[in-house]
């Protein structure tokens, strides 16, 4: 009797001790360091080792891939069901995902120039009168948004889709093909490092307010909503315990 008491109690906490056992999330997006970068990379991102952090806790393995990846396909699979999530997202680059209640981390979006350059964005007509390069797929600002829409195809808005549009962008803004692009600041100035073109283009005006950007579900997927609720929880505990502040140190960054 004691025997088979054992053996059953044995059984329970196996059953519960990885209640989601060999759960595997899909996520995927273009690279955006130092959020998210090379999953093989000594520094995969400061989302990619919070989020790792958080479901392997949990029971689960995270799939993560952003080699080939733009963000429009990122949120078109995850739109259609064939992942689970794309990381680096705000409400506005997809409103109908499911989002996780608690905040990852603040960004605001910055117009960069080359030094010496004396454009700085003021409005929306500061735009009218310079060539800049965005990405295709990319939410920025409401208002920034609609100038894109309207004047795509236009010459002085220059839109890149592909994997690597970001240093696209740079180099044509070294190159003088384009006056200024748009970016979040520490992507530009890692991505800028990463080029060898550190200290040869400056900050020209922020836009809109600093928004939140998080791990993003699939609408379409019935585990979302658990995988929002155990981030959320998750992004919780870290903040309190002090261990998101070291990840987020380990990347220079604040929130």
């Amino acid at each position: 009797m004691k025997k088979r008491l054992f053996l059953y109690l044995v059984c329970v906490l196996l059953a519960t001790s990885n209640i989601y056992g060999g759960e595997v999330i899909t996520l995927r997006a273009d690279i955006w360091e130092p959020y998210n970068a090379e999953p093989e990379s000594a520094k995969p991102g400061y989302m990619i080792e919070v989020v790792k952090t958080i479901f392997t806790k949990a029971g689960f393995t995270v799939d993560y891939q952003c080699k080939g990846w733009t963000w429009e396909r990122s949120i078109e699979e995850a739109r259609q069901g064939r992942i689970d999530g794309i990381v680096g997202a705000a409400v506005d680059d997809a409103p109908d995902f499911i989002f996780p209640e608690e905040t990852f981390i603040n960004q605001q979006m910055t117009f960069f120039v080359k030094k010496e350059n004396a454009w700085r964005y003021k409005d929306i007509t500061s735009l009218d009168n310079i060539r800049f390069g965005v990405i295709s797929g990319y939410a920025y600002d409401d208002e920034i948004d609609s100038y894109i829409e309207k004047n795509s195809g236009k010459e002085n808005v220059h839109t890149i889709k592909n994997a690597n549009a970001l240093e696209l962008n740079i180099k044509k803004l070294e190159a003088g093909r384009i006056d200024a692009t748009i970016e979040d600041a520490s992507v530009f100035e890692m991505k800028a490092a990463s080029l060898g073109m550190n200290g040869k283009f400056e900050e020209a005006g922020v836009v809109g307010e600093p928004d939140n950007i998080t791990i993003a579900f699939s609408p379409v997927k019935e585990t979302s909503k658990k995988y929002a609720e155990i981030l959320s929880k998750g992004l919780k505990e870290m903040r309190a315990s002090g261990e998101l502040k070291k990840i987020l140190e380990k990347y220079g960054l604040k929130e």
